[in-house]
């Protein structure tokens, strides 16, 4: 029995050692700096990015160059609800006038909810003077499909 008394003493002498430096555990110091420089590295990173003014703020308008681009002009034969007409529109006929210009196929699910927004705006700023011309798609649609959604 004397060599268990010797290894639990020689086992105790070592653990008394380890809680006089202040550690339990046998684990290398290497660890501490392994974890100690990325977190150094994060904190100086932090105060870098809060040191930083902010960029100036511009302006939300900007000012026009003064150089205005024309329109093409296109023409397009009229759909009113009641269907298609002989008339022709022609796009030069709204010069000199703000033009909404809105591009919807019958069967596309966004300008259906549009329809009524774009009716709204159409109440309202036509009195003022706004063009509301809307183009309907071709692909897979009639004019007769074009006329009801126009209704």
């Amino acid at each position: 029995m004397a060599w268990k008394k010797d290894i639990l003493s020689g086992w105790g002498s070592t653990w008394e050692m380890a809680k006089k430096k202040g550690r339990t555990k046998s684990e290398p110091r290497w660890y501490i700096a392994v974890a100690f420089v990325p977190a150094m590295l994060l904190v100086g990173i932090l105060v870098y990015l809060l040191s930083i003014p902010p960029a100036p703020v511009s302006p939300t308008t900007q000012t026009s160059t003064g150089e205005r681009i024309e329109a093409p002009d296109f023409k397009l034969k009229v759909i009113t609800p009641e269907g298609l007409t002989d008339r022709e529109f022609t796009f030069s006929s709204t010069r000199g006038s703000v033009v909404f210009l809105d591009f919807a196929f019958s069967w596309c699910p966004h300008c259906n909810n549009m329809a009524p927004i774009i009716k709204r705006l159409y109440q309202e700023y036509s009195q003022k003077g706004v063009v509301f011309v809307t183009v309907m798609g071709s692909s897979g649609s009639s004019p007769s499909a074009s006329a009801s959604f126009l209704s």
